[in-house]
């Protein structure tokens, strides 16, 4: 289960309950290695890696090498942080709000070149495949 923390910027709830002034986190540790599944409950990869912007410490973008039923021969694709279903768990699928079909067919990173996801304008493109603003 991820660990909630008291959100500074926020007041506690009166009864002490989990709302708006708690956060989640969740250590990336926990998502590196874990199956994603589209809203259909299909394959959808598996988590490779984490990429963060250090500029601000935001979590950008998740790798994604294929698994199972969902192959992307050999290669690896960039999914927006905001493209996963929140909150998650500590175990099981990750779910994805872009169908199998559509990741399958996401412009493909080079393992060896991720730096490439530096560049405004790569950056624009996979955010603009999944229709998210950059």
């Amino acid at each position: 289960m991820p660990t909630s923390y008291p959100n500074p910027s926020e007041q506690q709830t009166a009864n002490g309950g989990r709302g708006a002034s708690e956060i989640e986190v969740l250590p990336a540790s926990q998502l590196v290695n874990r199956p994603l599944i589209d809203p259909q409950g299909r394959d959808a990869g598996q988590i490779q890696g984490i990429i963060v912007d250090t500029g601000n410490g935001a979590v950008d973008f998740v790798v994604v090498a294929g698994n199972n039923n969902f192959n992307l021969n050999g290669e690896l694709i960039a999914v927006p942080w905001a493209a996963l279903v929140s909150p998650m768990t500590t175990d099981g699928p990750i779910t994805v709000k872009v169908a199998a079909d559509k990741l399958a067919q996401a412009p493909r990173i080079n393992a060896n070149r991720l730096n490439a996801l530096e560049q405004p304008p790569t950056r624009a493109d996979l955010y603009g495949f999944y229709g998210y603003p950059y």
